[in-house]
């Protein structure tokens, strides 16, 4: 061989092992990349992670501070327990007067539709029977919800639940309404007719409640609230289903709001009742402790009025009365 062909030889050699070099210094340039652009993406993934979870117990920390501050700013609510039992039927089913407040417990001679009072917290509907009729009932509790007499610094809250029970075939017939009575007004929730009234001496308007309906087992509730002795503002009655709020709150604007009979009225609908006699076994379904205020009233503008033609005011539906 001669010294040009070694020369060239050697060349080539230099060439390839410089196009190796040349080629695994790429391939660890692109592994170096891909490494960090992995070190990367985990430590934003890590970074994301931790930065949500941070910004979620902020979010948390914001709504517990928020809900503080409307307890501070609107003075404590305070349950008045009330030892309270069901006790007087209202409607007579027949002219025997077969049940009554002195007999709640009972067959009819007539075979209609009838009540009995079970005992404290239950009363039973009976469908009537062959050719009976059944027939509306009205109940009331025993113990009056009474203004605090004494300055209170606080809200007094009254409340209680019913669980409703349809008996039979659930149609037009099942109808229940429960709500407060003193004589001269009185505040309605309307079940089977989505509505809250309110009833007056000349007045009873109908609030609808949109998107509702009830089924059988639901549990509802009527709240009614007293303001601070020293505070300008008018006692409200509120409303909830299943522990959730229902509508809005109604404002009593009445002369006469310093006591209420709790009633039912009742039709194809049995109820279990919880007056909050005991609820340390038996709880309300609503969280009573974290009431607040509420940011929505009805107003009269809201409802509708019908009039009778000597001015007083009733209601547009027949299978109620104007009263409890």
């Amino acid at each position: 061989m001669t010294e040009e062909g070694s020369s060239n030889s050697d060349f080539n050699k230099e060439t390839h092992h410089e196009n190796e070099i040349k080629n695994l210094k790429q391939t660890i340039d692109e592994k170096i990349r891909e490494n960090n652009q992995q070190i990367i993406n985990h430590l934003e993934i890590k970074f994301q992670n931790k930065y949500d979870n941070e910004i979620s117990l902020l979010n948390k920390k914001i709504v517990e501070l928020t809900f503080k501050l409307e307890q501070k700013n609107n003075l404590s609510v305070n349950f008045v327990q009330i030892k309270n039992r069901w006790s007087k039927i209202t409607h007579e089913f027949c002219d025997d007067v077969c049940i009554n407040t002195l007999e709640p417990i009972g067959d009819f001679i007539e075979r209609n539709g009838f009540v009995n009072i079970i005992d404290d917290e239950n009363i039973k509907y009976i469908n009537c029977v062959g050719e009976g009729e059944n027939k509306a009932a009205g109940v009331t509790a025993e113990d009056k919800l009474n203004k605090p007499k004494n300055d209170c610094i606080n809200y007094s809250l009254f409340y209680f639940e019913i669980k409703c029970k349809i008996e039979g075939v659930k149609n037009d017939e099942n109808w229940m309404a429960i709500g407060l009575w003193n004589g001269n007004n009185g505040i309605r929730l309307d079940i089977d007719g989505a509505s809250v009234r309110y009833i007056s001496m000349n007045k009873n308007i109908k609030f609808k409640i949109p998107k509702f309906s009830w089924n059988d087992g639901d549990v509802f509730g009527f709240g009614l609230v007293y303001p601070p002795t020293k505070k300008n503002e008018l006692p409200y009655a509120f409303f909830t289903q299943n522990g959730k709020l229902i509508g809005k709150s109604l404002l009593l604007k009445a002369d006469n709001c310093d006591n209420y009979e709790i009633c039912a009225h009742l039709k194809r609908c049995s109820i279990e009742t919880n007056f909050g006699n005991d609820l340390k076994t038996k709880p309300f379904i609503h969280n009573i402790s974290a009431h607040l205020a509420p940011k929505e009233f009805y107003v009269d503008s809201d409802g509708s009025i019908k009039k009778d033609t000597d001015d007083s005011i009733s209601t547009d539906s027949s299978k109620y009365s104007d009263r409890f």
